[in-house]
């Protein structure tokens, strides 16, 4: 070391000490963007994986709803079917009656004018079956109203439900 250097009078070059600064300020700027990139990455890869969480999801809310709807859809099918069987079944056996007396009926028409109350009394309990059958065909039209409450109702459960989860 020169011993010369610090005694001269002669004001010191502070350009290389300037520099090393200048260095060391930009190598740790370059290091906080690093890290800054390295950081937005990161969050990058967490939104991705997230999302794509999300969509698998999505998409088995979206398989049990429809499989749900489609089980509710089978059963309101099957429920329908077998109501308007067992209605069947019911009125076939009263719809005969009905055909046998007006048959009996138009057989005694010719045969003369007089009433019995009982055959009076009966053709007006065939009357009142025969308007019951007319207005309960009627009642099928309520029916897929219902039917349609029923599916739309347990469509919502089990979307309310699936989210719970």
């Amino acid at each position: 070391m020169d011993v010369n250097k610090f005694n001269d009078s002669s004001p010191a070059d502070p350009t290389h000490n300037v520099r090393e600064l200048v260095a060391l300020q930009v190598k740790r700027i370059d290091d906080l963007s690093a890290a800054n990139e390295k950081r937005t990455d990161d969050l990058r890869a967490m939104v991705i994986a997230a999302n794509e969480r999300a969509v698998i999801q999505a998409n088995l809310n979206t398989t049990q709803v429809a499989n749900s709807a489609e089980a509710l859809r089978i059963l309101v099918a099957a429920t329908a079917a077998a109501a308007a069987t067992q209605q069947t079944q019911l009125l076939n056996p009263i719809t005969e009656k009905i055909r046998e007396l007006e048959k009996a009926q138009n057989e005694n028409a010719g045969k003369g004018r007089v009433a019995d109350p009982m055959i009076t009394n009966l053709m007006a309990e065939v009357k009142k079956l025969g308007d019951y059958r007319e207005n309960a065909s009627g009642t099928n039209k309520g029916m897929d109203k219902i039917i349609l409450y029923i599916l739309t109702g347990g469509a919502l459960i089990i979307y309310a439900l699936s989210h719970l989860h």
